[in-house]
């Protein structure tokens, strides 16, 4: 059971350097720059996202410090923190290269984003010491924490984004990933079949009213 939801886990830790990449390349406006390294990194992550439900991924769990059970990295693993560090770093670098030069409104946001994303970014990585048998506990988690919250200030009080807009996004976005959860607890092929269609359709009425918010 440990390593079952340690590899669920893991499904959404996966995408976090490539997704944060691809918004922060949205919010500076190099999407189109940046394309061939943008569907690189999707590539070799979902790569990584079908490789996680195997041993290659996530080898097994067992006792560490004082968790009875803590991951043990399978030989994918290792390729897969290297990229996940590379697309962290030159997120920041993009952030930081491009702070000197914006102003206005811009400015602001920069700031709070890139105060967020070091201070997040550092504390997340306390997770993965303890992987390569350092002794060292996750005590950095709460920064995730601090992410949200500084952002949600640059949402509500910076105008980083159509508030109307990312509060449709965010909730289809948490009941999509409710949604997906409940297929990988799916209990014989009926109830996977009807749930995983329920996901499905759900995805196609969810970009529809994204579609009719932004629009």
């Amino acid at each position: 059971a440990a390593l079952f939801w340690t590899r669920a886990l893991m499904i959404g830790a996966i995408f976090i350097p490539i997704s944060y990449f691809h918004f922060i390349l949205g919010l500076l406006n190099k999407i189109k720059e940046k394309r061939k390294l943008l569907i690189i990194g999707y590539l070799f992550f979902s790569f990584f996202f079908l490789a996680n439900f195997t041993t290659f991924f996530v080898k097994s769990v067992g006792p560490k410090l004082n968790f009875n059970f803590w991951p043990n990295p399978g030989i994918f693993y290792h390729p897969f923190l290297f990229l996940w560090f590379f697309y962290a770093i030159y997120t920041v670098y993009l952030l930081i290269k491009a702070f000197p030069t914006s102003s206005g409104i811009l400015k602001d946001q920069l700031r709070y984003i890139l105060l967020g994303t070091i201070i997040g970014y550092l504390g997340g990585l306390t997770n993965y010491l303890l992987w390569y048998d350092i002794p060292v506990p996750p005590v950095g988690n709460w920064t995730t924490t601090f992410y949200l919250g500084i952002v949600a200030y640059a949402i509500v009080v910076k105008q980083l984004f159509d508030i109307r807009v990312f509060l449709t996004q965010f909730l289809v976005g948490v009941i999509a990933v409710l949604l997906f959860f409940q297929i990988v607890t799916a209990t014989d092929l009926f109830d996977f079949t009807w749930k995983i269609t329920l996901f499905l359709l759900f995805l196609i009425f969810g970009y529809l009213l994204i579609k009719s918010v932004i629009l």
